[in-house]
């Protein structure tokens, strides 16, 4: 496999809105602005490569597209670092 992964998120719950791909998968892998894989863990850590950004999603739900529509701006601007914007991420 040659392809190794930008960034690769683990540990919590990842929603792709596919129904092809099962909701709650355990990790997913991404590079150039693409998905590579999503799935088990083991599968998608085949991705790594010396450069891959790991990200713990510490039993969070990875979602794409979502929007809260409730947001206290003041909350959102002081935790503004912790959020990842894969807006431009698109299937393979």
């Amino acid at each position: 496999m040659s392809t190794k992964a930008d960034i690769i998120f683990y540990g919590g719950s990842i929603i792709t809105m596919d129904e092809n791909i099962s909701n709650g998968s355990e990790a997913i892998a991404l590079a150039g602005g693409l998905i590579l894989a999503v799935g088990n863990i083991n599968a998608v850590f085949n991705y790594v490569g010396p450069n891959t950004q790991v990200i713990f999603l510490n039993e969070q739900t990875l979602m794409p597209g979502f929007i809260e529509c409730h947001q206290h701006a003041c909350l959102v601007a002081l935790k503004n670092s912790t959020y990842t914007d894969i807006s431009s991420v698109q299937y393979r």
